[in-house]
């Protein structure tokens, strides 16, 4: 029961945070369009570059969850090498959930949101005309680098938590985990047409509150 409930927060957490950036960028992912310094440059993995936003949104959620073991380390209590191996799957599962929800509840990745039919396909526009952070190959699918990696150090991680018996207790079941983000992941996809629809029947005093500013 604890790895649903684990695992159902981390989602929770992504989630929200995914809802907080689009507040923030609306279609300008990256944070395009925000006056935030640029401290690496473009390049194949990042082709937008990295700003001060990434770095402190990268900060911020890693510190975040670092906090039980921080947490633990100064107050002396039990915190064993299974958890940190917990915490950096757990963070590294936060980073997944959250770009993909990101696109899942952006309104704006949409072919024609001002249609009657019912619009948001979703990652209708999740190309290389319309996402400029992300490289794409010749067919048109994005080159997720960093993704790879973290799919290869969450594999190797469970592998050596499994191999190497590090919770002979069983207290930890990263399947369980899995199958609860699955799950999770698959429900708020489809409640995401409601948000969509709330953002754009909002849009209108969204930029009167804009134009004010």
């Amino acid at each position: 029961m604890r790895d649903i409930i684990w695992a159902s927060f981390i989602f929770i957490w992504a989630f929200l945070y995914c809802l907080f950036e689009i507040e923030i960028e609306a279609n300008y992912g990256w944070a395009r369009k925000l006056p935030v310094l640029q401290l690496v440059k473009q390049n194949k993995i990042f082709p937008a570059g990295l700003t001060t936003w990434n770095i402190l949104m990268i900060i911020l959620v890693i510190l975040s969850l670092l906090n039980p073991l921080i947490f633990s380390k100064i107050f002396n209590l039990n915190f064993e090498q299974k958890h940190t191996i917990l915490i950096i799957i757990s963070l590294l599962s936060w980073t997944f959930i959250e770009d993909f929800m990101w696109f899942n509840y952006n309104p704006y990745f949409n072919k024609d949101p001002n249609s009657d039919e019912y619009k948001y396909k979703k990652f209708a526009q999740f190309n290389s005309q319309n996402v400029k952070w992300h490289s794409f190959n010749s067919f048109n699918f994005p080159n997720l680098y960093i993704f790879i990696i973290g799919l290869i150090i969450v594999t190797f991680l469970i592998y050596k938590f499994n191999r190497l018996n590090i919770d002979p207790s069983n207290d930890i079941n990263f399947y369980f985990q899995f199958v609860t983000y699955i799950i999770l992941i698959i429900l708020f996809s489809f409640l995401s047409r409601f948000y969509c629809n709330f953002y754009m029947n909002t849009l209108n005093k969204r930029n009167e509150i804009c134009s004010k500013s």
